[in-house]
């Protein structure tokens, strides 16, 4: 509809104000005043809207109503914060004004793994020794003392010596270094190097013309050691096996009779299920990044910082890894949710208070059952480095150490055909190439491969395995009394015997045995046993 020319003067005196047409359009000027701006003026109320015109007061023009101010109380609430933020900061950065000046010189020095930097000081500490005992030897030309300390640097003089240790350093027994280790030496030089003094030049870096020949000939002793085989067998951690998991179960090792086993037994899942790394992870532990659910019955652990996520500036975008641990009832005291139910009530209450995980085992169990089974102590890095090698120990088998548990939850995984990217969740690996270590084969498998490659007839692999794996169970035998006294410790060895004149030949399987039967055969007539060892 059309604005009637109906004026209202101005609240200002100098500056008038024309409103927008969309604003008038939205009044309704038939109404009466006191209705007219009914509808919420607040709600459209833009200040936009209001374009300022260099008419005079003569002018016809529509002055819009004054906007409402906000209530008195919100008023009071907000003087109430900033009273509150002022008092509160006094105290804002006390504690961050303790920082001395010893702790920016660290910060500012960077972030260095602990394995880093023992590498480092292990590679100088080699170069070192090996330039003591060439200067001795060779007199007339001398290695410079200060030849990887500090500048300034000389690339043909550090490509000359540089060339020779390479080829001359040697282990504590004088044998040589595998090409590996011989590239961690070098490594670990340009770190010390770089660590004094940031202009030092890279040595490792094959495009700088003054160090081609250290290159050359780091290439050419590289092959030279292969063909002599130095170097060649690589050592993987062992996986565990089922049996040997069981075993440590039935000789108590691991259980819930003694703070010790729980302990034993809690790390063991931690380690395997979890997929945590080396001593230091697990005496970082906390028991805050373990959080109790249900619907499913569930703890999630939270990973705070590791190896691979260490949390640095080029970091800030990697999510922690977050492991779910389900219940599963039916493994009884083996359950890893139980477990740890069980291990977090009997830790103590300053433990909470501390946060601390793991803690040192008492030695007997207290009298009042009511009371905690572990001291306020933790356990220290060494003990806990060292858990799966002395678990395995007791039992006789001393190849385990702690990363067979990582390695052995990996390759479960691989062989369960779960896909690589929840392994890779699971394990925390950033790089594919390093998950894929983990990925081994099994003598079941090799078995499987020499049916393929031996057979006269055309099978696939996966028919192959069937028969590799029904030829591996074997049913129970009956039990040799005296075999074991006679001979000893003979597990996986092939008895024939024959029994008398019945010229009947059985082989039994020592570790399946029963002590308490006997074949009839051996009651008619004595045995001549031979073993294939």
């Amino acid at each position: 509809m059309a604005v009637s020319s109906r004026s209202v003067k101005s609240n200002q005196a100098t500056k008038n104000t024309v409103i927008s047409p969309s604003l008038l359009n939205a009044i309704d000027l038939n109404k009466p005043v006191s209705k007219r701006y009914s509808l919420g003026m607040d709600d459209y109320m833009d200040e936009s809207a209001f374009v300022p015109s260099s008419q005079d007061e003569n002018d016809t023009f529509v002055n819009p109503p004054p906007k409402r101010s906000k209530p008195l109380k919100l008023n009071k609430a907000c003087k109430g914060k900033e009273n509150q933020a002022g008092k509160s900061s006094e105290q804002r950065f006390q504690q961050s004004f303790d920082v001395t000046e010893k702790d920016y010189e660290e910060l500012a020095k960077g972030f260095v793994p602990k394995t880093t930097k023992k590498n480092t000081d292990w590679a100088v500490r080699n170069f070192r020794e090996w330039k003591r005992n060439r200067n001795q030897r060779f007199s007339d030309k001398k290695c410079p003392d200060k030849l990887i300390d500090e500048g300034p640097w000389n690339k043909a003089e550090l490509c000359f010596w540089l060339c020779r240790y390479i080829v001359e350093t040697r282990r504590s027994d004088g044998s040589k270094y595998p090409p590996a280790t011989l590239y961690q030496l070098l490594s670990g030089l340009h770190r010390y190097m770089e660590a004094n003094d940031h202009y030092a030049p890279n040595i490792m870096d094959r495009h700088i013309p003054e160090f081609k020949e250290l290159h050359s000939t780091i290439d050419s002793l590289f092959r030279q050691l292969k063909a002599e085989g130095v170097g060649a067998e690589v050592k993987h951690a062992t996986v565990i096996t089922k049996d040997e998991e069981n075993l440590l179960w039935e000789k108590g090792v691991l259980g819930t009779a003694t703070p010790l086993s729980l302990l034993r037994a809690v790390f063991y899942c931690n380690r395997k299920k979890n997929c945590l790394r080396g001593g230091k992870e697990h005496r970082n532990l906390k028991i805050s990044q373990l959080s109790r659910h249900s619907k499913p019955d569930r703890f999630i652990y939270t990973e705070n910082g590791s190896k691979n996520h260490s949390g640095g500036f080029m970091e800030l975008h990697v999510e922690n890894k977050v492991v779910p641990i389900v219940a599963n009832p039916d493994l009884g005291d083996a359950c890893h949710v139980l477990l740890l139910d069980l291990y977090l009530s009997k830790l103590p209450a300053k433990a909470r208070e501390a946060d601390i995980f793991y803690l040192r085992p008492l030695t007997q169990l207290p009298s009042d059952p009511q009371k905690p089974w572990y001291a306020v102590s933790p356990c220290g890095e060494n003990k806990l480095g060292s858990m799966v090698k002395e678990m395995f120990a007791e039992v006789g088998v001393c190849d385990k150490t702690n990363h067979s548990l990582r390695a052995t939850g990996a390759t479960e995984l691989y062989r369960a055909n779960v896909p690589e990217k929840i392994i890779q969740q699971r394990t925390g690996h950033r790089c594919l190439k390093a998950l894929r270590t983990y990925e081994r084969t099994t003598s079941q498998q090799h078995l499987a491969v020499s049916r393929i490659l031996s057979s006269d007839m055309e099978i696939d692999y996966q028919q192959a395995t069937s028969e590799a794996s029904k030829s591996r169970t074997q049913p129970k035998t009956p039990c040799l009394p005296g075999i074991s006294s006679m001979f000893g410790v003979t597990n996986n060895c092939v008895i024939n015997i024959n029994f008398g004149q019945s010229n009947t030949n059985v082989a039994y399987n020592l570790h399946e045995f029963e002590r308490d039967e006997m074949p009839e055969e051996m009651e008619k007539a004595p045995a001549e046993v031979e073993l294939d060892l």
